[in-house]
């Protein structure tokens, strides 16, 4: 398993900034990074458990390396944050239905 990134994109902001991690791992992730992605957003979500963006952003990354019972793990927390959240709810209703669950 990849370790968050040492890289600090602004020298004002800490290790301890979930907003930090999530906007590296979007970098990582359009890098095309899974692993160092993926390590971004649990380090966010150290920080901030109930960060559901950062589950939804975690999930979609899980999905593109092909792993779909974390991936729903993680998208099945975000729409119990968020439920309201019309791109969380559909995303996880579609998945619902894909993993007949």
């Amino acid at each position: 398993m990849s370790e968050p990134s040492k890289l600090i994109v602004d020298p004002l902001v800490g290790p301890d900034n979930a907003a930090a991690h999530c906007d590296l791992g979007a970098e990582l992730k359009a890098k095309g990074d899974l692993e160092g992605a993926i390590a971004e957003y649990r380090a966010a979500l150290r920080l901030q458990p109930d960060n559901a963006a950062a589950h939804y952003d975690l999930g979609r990354v899980l999905w593109m390396k092909g792993d779909r019972e974390a991936a729903f793990e993680e998208f099945h927390t975000a729409y119990r944050l968020a439920p309201n959240e019309p791109t969380i709810r559909q995303i996880y209703y579609d998945l619902m239905l894909e993993l007949e669950r």
